[in-house]
């Protein structure tokens, strides 16, 4: 993903710059696998920032009064005073993991919006 992403901002910058449509239509991905060290490392530069930025983008889960997360995969149960995280298969409507539990429901919640954000990084090859 770190090569797709410095290789087509190093296209982009070529086609900002005003260059010729012919010059744009040369800059691929194999002709950034080509070019020399220092560029690639400036464009590897910008993609690692964009690559780190993206977890951050993942935005919060939301939650209906149940305790279950509107994009569903999420369900909290209440024992007595203590919160269990649930994480479900989506595909096949199974529970796959549980989480220990915890003190409060907000908690509960951290360890949800931690386990969503990785689960979306991976599915993007982060």
């Amino acid at each position: 993903m770190r090569d797709k992403i410095a290789a087509e901002l190093w296209r982009v910058e070529c086609v900002d710059a005003g260059a010729p449509a012919s010059l744009a239509t040369r800059r691929t991905p194999e002709a950034f696998e080509e070019g020399s060290p220092s560029t690639r490392q400036k464009w590897f530069k910008y993609a690692d920032a964009i690559i780190a930025a993206l977890p951050r983008m993942v935005p919060d889960l939301v939650w209906d009064d149940s305790g279950r997360s509107l994009s569903g995969g999420y369900r909290i149960v209440q024992r007595n005073k203590a919160y269990m995280l649930h994480v479900a298969d989506h595909f096949a409507g199974l529970t796959t993991a549980t989480h220990a539990w915890t003190d409060s429901i907000k908690e509960a919640k951290d360890v949800a919006n931690v386990h969503n954000r990785a689960a979306v990084c991976k599915a993007l090859g982060l």
